[in-house]
């Protein structure tokens, strides 16, 4: 019998500024996924370009931090795809980032 291995999902410190560090939060909350921060993962392509986390190993990477958050949460599991609704973890990240814009002007 195979152990069962919860999915990691490992952020880009210098990439947390474009939107990741509340998608890295929202994730941190949910049970049975292993949340990781370096200090490089040696992407800096996609880091410049992209919100972007490896989950198991592979890039997934989004145009917004919500996109990105809604597509690391389907790969693990935790949502369907194509699911419209916001899902768990997603309004903490709107808010945040409602937060940070008003913190900004």
């Amino acid at each position: 019998m195979r152990p069962f291995m919860r999915p990691i999902i490992e952020f880009c410190i210098s990439n947390l500024a474009s939107g990741t560090e509340m998608v890295k939060e929202a994730l941190e909350k949910e049970p049975g996924l292993d949340v990781v921060e370096y200090g490089c993962l040696g992407n800096c392509g996609e880091c410049f370009t992209n919100p972007y986390a490896l989950v198991n190993g592979e890039i997934i990477s989004a145009m917004t931090p919500e996109e990105l958050l809604e597509k690391i949460r389907v790969l693990v599991g935790l949502e369907e795809e194509g699911d419209m609704g916001i899902g768990q973890g997603e309004e903490e990240v709107e808010e945040q980032g409602m937060k940070e814009e008003a913190r900004k002007k």
